[in-house]
């Protein structure tokens, strides 16, 4: 299949004027079934994602009905993507279908407007999930926090794009996200707001001297009042008549976006600015998990809830990330609102951070927290109300926690580690504290004991002990317990041999 051309060399035969686009043209490269909000993701797409070499499925084997280390993550993964047909978190699945539709057009397909929904289901499910990937987190993240500002140098970045001449890799995706660094709660959770299209062709008004490159060639200097940007939408898939309008406002370009219609859907005005990633580094590229990444780059810790709860983080000086009175904060140095995820946040691995959990509704939650070196802690089934605090303590390589619920309740803990080749977890079912008896927890860095004081009332509790050996593909799964622990006692759980899960389980006094 040959590629299309651009028309960059008819506007060098032309000097000034004519419209930088690519030969799109629908009714060929356009697919014709529209957005949707139900994905099928499972772990084949996860692997599709992020990459086999990054991803162990045997880490996926589920304890106690919840997934452990990488699989953690895997969970939300699962909750975002299947979208909210399904009560799930993604509104719908506009970058996969936009990515697509260049990525074809660039490769020279002429059948995309033959293609359908169920051919392409899983591989549409799998592109989408790059959004949560530590890439476009942060590519996200940084472009909403230059604001308004960024609507003229996305717009001047594609247009240097089409003048120099698009490629498979360097073809714009374009993004309507929320702008500035401090985002109102209500444009999180308005998924809809945050949207991806595909440029294809400018348009110049009536006597515009035409488009010009920057002396270095790598953005472009055209006046862009009145300027129209045509792109493809998958909420309109078969009308050409989608464009952008950008108008000069006092030193500043705001943007109105049409949707086929004389309405504008986006605005600047509305808070909103563009963000811009090429094909070749969404689609193309590999994408790293959120809180892992290449050598020599910062890495980060992931938080995430699943609702109904707020997420407030604060570290040693006082600083904020989170929800705080309905806006998103990144006080915190290094750290990010996840793009598109309510409740999840980029959190730097090396700095002491405090967590307050606010209910939001009637229900339970589940806090899941992944640190780079493989170990997470989950806490499960966690019962909170409308406006009840709960507050959790914990040191950057999560040995030391401590967990104080805004009421006495009961709840489950599961701490793991990938030791080696090892991937180790230790479950404790019916855990729990109160205001006035908080929750100590202590373990080691290789998980050889796990020690977790009761103040509270006495508690059964379920031990159980998880073991995945990578190298020798061995998995254990044992019930190392079930016991009464009293109150004012400490639960002390030693394990003597991981690779026979021998363990020790003894009340000590504190």
């Amino acid at each position: 299949m040959s590629s299309p051309i651009s028309l960059r060399e008819l506007l060098k035969a032309l000097g000034v004027g004519g419209s930088p686009e690519i030969l799109f043209q629908f009714g060929t490269h356009n697919l014709t079934f529209g957005n949707f909000a139900d994905g099928v993701p499972d772990f084949g797409t996860f692997k599709d994602t992020f990459g086999t070499g990054e991803v162990l499925h045997e880490q996926f084997d589920p304890i106690f009905g919840h997934p452990i280390l990488t699989a953690a993550f895997f969970l939300f993964y699962k909750h975002f993507l299947k979208g909210t047909d399904n009560g799930g978190l993604a509104t719908d699945f506009c970058t996969s279908l936009a990515s697509l539709v260049a990525d074809n057009f660039w490769t020279g397909h002429t059948d995309t407007h033959t293609l359908t929904k169920e051919s392409l289901h899983k591989r549409l499910t799998a592109v989408h999930g790059k959004l949560l990937s530590r890439e476009s987190l942060l590519t996200f993240h940084d472009q909403g926090r230059a604001g308004v500002a960024r609507v003229e140098r996305s717009c001047r970045e594609v247009e240097a794009t089409f003048l120099r001449g698009p490629n498979r890799k360097n073809a714009p995706l374009l993004f309507f996200i929320p702008a500035g660094e401090v985002w109102d709660e209500g444009y999180s959770d308005k998924l809809g707001n945050s949207h991806c299209v595909m440029p294809y062709r400018f348009h110049y008004p009536p006597g515009h001297p035409g488009p010009q490159l920057s002396l270095d060639g790598k953005t472009s200097v055209t006046d862009l009042n009145n300027v129209e940007l045509f792109v493809w939408d998958c909420n309109k898939p078969e009308s050409p008549n989608c464009r952008l309008v950008f108008k000069s406002n006092g030193g500043q370009l705001d943007f109105e976006y049409f949707p086929n219609s004389s309405a504008p859907q986006f605005r600047s005005q509305d808070g909103l600015t563009l963000g811009m990633m090429t094909n070749g580094d969404y689609l193309l590229a590999d994408h790293d998990l959120p809180f892992s990444g290449p050598l020599g780059l910062t890495r980060f810790i992931i938080d995430f809830l699943l609702s109904p709860a707020d997420l407030q983080i604060t570290d040693l000086n006082g600083r904020r990330t989170g929800n705080f009175d309905g806006k998103l904060r990144a006080e915190i140095p290094g750290s990010h609102p996840c793009y598109l995820v309510p409740g999840a946040y980029l959190l730097p691995s090396d700095t002491p951070l405090t967590r307050r959990i606010t209910g939001t509704g009637a229900g339970q939650y589940t806090f899941n927290s992944i640190i780079p070196d493989g170990g997470s802690v989950v806490l499960q089934d966690v019962a909170t109300t409308v406006g009840q605090v709960d507050e959790l303590s914990m040191n950057p390589d999560q040995t030391q926690l401590r967990f104080t619920p805004g009421a006495e309740k009961t709840f489950n803990l599961i701490v793991a580690r990938q030791v080696g080749d090892q991937a180790r977890a230790i479950s404790i079912r019916g855990v729990g504290g109160g205001p006035a008896a908080d929750m100590a927890i202590t373990t080691s860095r290789e998980l050889s004991f796990v020690r977790l004081g009761n103040p509270a009332v006495a508690r059964n509790v379920q031990v159980q002990a998880f073991l995945f050996d990578q190298k020798n593909n061995k998995k254990l799964d044992k019930q190392l317990a079930l016991v009464n622990v009293p109150s004012k006692s400490d639960l002390h759980v030693q394990i003597q041999n991981w690779d026979a899960l021998v363990a020790n389980v003894q009340m000590l006094q504190p």
